[in-house]
């Protein structure tokens, strides 16, 4: 089941719903934090195709040579067996990400966002796909055919859609039973009483019996982000930073010092700062002018279709494709962050990148007679024009002079 194709158009359509609605409901919309999780998502989705295909043939694998129950496609009964036991292995090792460093180092990536809407849904680590496989493997030593499994974990995927909004208030009735963007809201607060609480996928049972379910107090709004926050809006930057973290749990003591710092909780690690929410330091992204949105937004354009078809021209050793998609996500994304990160400035050089990004895409695309990378190498062109137009950077200067920090 490609659960792109499903999940992409009705995630954007939330998105833009959302959107619509926060000018209306809200006052306005975090636009800038919407870049940048969307850019992170482009590089998670890239590093799903080339970290996580090795992990589902090891489950095909495994649930074919060593499964210790032969579970039928077409029982009612496996379908049952495998939502029970994914929901427990995602609440187990969910619970885990937060309370081991290592992990937590990948995974305060979603967490370390300010701002709460459907675009947070995926700011997710690469880093983390290199061991999400854990809590897959126990389906697979039970038996859970693989259709299933990928069947189930698409199906919580996508209700899981709807989890990050400002915009849909609590519903005790369901919230008895299942996870809410009231829930999740609490998940993902930093307040003392909302840290490491509702760690289910789809239901609260597991967080009822393990006494981690709280619900959200009025007269304690929930405040968004982690203990310490993130130094940058670059999406790259932050998806390289899980690594950094990671490789600096292990270097940084000696001896058992060393894994207990690694496998040990956040809160015993040296380099992690109590920030409260009043004092910390904290690097928003740049206010944007006009064109420089519109730029930004033709690039993460031009990346959605070439990395929604990325497995297939890795399966199809389309290598020339493979190429340009990652040469030209990576500039794509680049640009992105270094304009909130406000360190990019036009010169010739940059406009010189942006026409071979589109000469290299139209190419590749004509070569292997796909319009889709054509189209992805046009917007990627436009879109980097336009943020490398000095009148645009003008503007949005003024826009920060004036206006200051979000």
């Amino acid at each position: 089941m490609d659960v792109l194709k499903v999940a992409l158009p009705l995630f954007f359509s939330l998105a833009l719903l959302e959107m619509t609605a926060s000018f209306f409901l809200a006052g306005g919309y975090a636009k800038s934090d919407a870049l940048t999780n969307l850019g992170v998502g482009v590089l998670q989705q890239l590093s799903v195709v080339v970290i996580g295909l090795p992990f589902i043939l090891l489950y095909v694998f495994i649930s074919s040579r060593a499964a210790l129950i032969p579970f039928a496609v077409d029982s009612v009964s496996t379908w049952i067996v495998a939502l029970i036991v994914y929901e427990v292995m995602y609440y187990f090792f969910h619970r885990v990400s937060h309370r081991v460093n290592v992990l937590w180092a990948a995974h305060q990536l979603h967490h370390s966002t300010e701002t709460m809407n459907m675009t947070v849904g995926i700011r997710l680590s690469a880093l983390g796909v290199l061991y999400h496989w854990i809590w897959d493997l126990p389906l697979a030593l039970l038996g859970i055919p693989p259709v299933v499994f990928l069947v189930v974990r698409a199906s919580t995927q996508i209700y899981q859609l709807w989890f990050h909004t400002d915009l849909v208030p609590s519903m005790p009735t369901i919230e008895r039973y299942l996870m809410t963007p009231s829930l999740h809201r609490v998940h993902h607060g930093r307040n003392d009483r909302y840290i490491d609480k509702n760690f289910g996928a789809v239901s609260t049972v597991c967080d009822r019996l393990f006494r981690t379910y709280e619900t959200e107090h009025p007269e304690d709004p929930v405040r968004y982000g982690t203990k310490e926050p993130p130094t940058s809006s670059s999406p790259i930057w932050l998806q390289i930073e899980c690594f950094v973290r990671a490789v600096r749990l292990f270097v940084s003591p000696s001896g058992r010092g060393r894994w207990r710092n690694a496998f040990g909780p956040p809160s015993t690690t040296p380099t992690v700062k109590d920030h409260d929410s009043d004092v910390a330091v904290r690097r928003p992204g740049a206010q944007l002018s006009a064109a420089q949105e519109i730029g930004a937004v033709l690039l993460l354009l031009g990346c959605t279709p070439v990395v929604a078809g990325f497995h297939h021209a890795v399966h199809e050793g389309k290598w020339l494709s493979v190429g340009v998609t990652v040469s030209g996500v990576l500039v794509a994304l680049g640009a992105i962050g270094s304009v909130l990160d406000r360190s990019l400035k036009a010169n010739g050089v940059l406009t010189a990148l942006a026409a071979a990004v589109v000469i290299a895409a139209v190419v590749a695309g004509w070569h292997s007679g796909s319009l889709t990378m054509v189209i992805s190498g046009l917007a990627w062109g436009a879109g980097l024009l336009l943020l490398l137009r000095p009148s645009s950077y003008a503007r949005s200067e003024a826009i920060i002079e004036t206006a200051g920090p979000r």
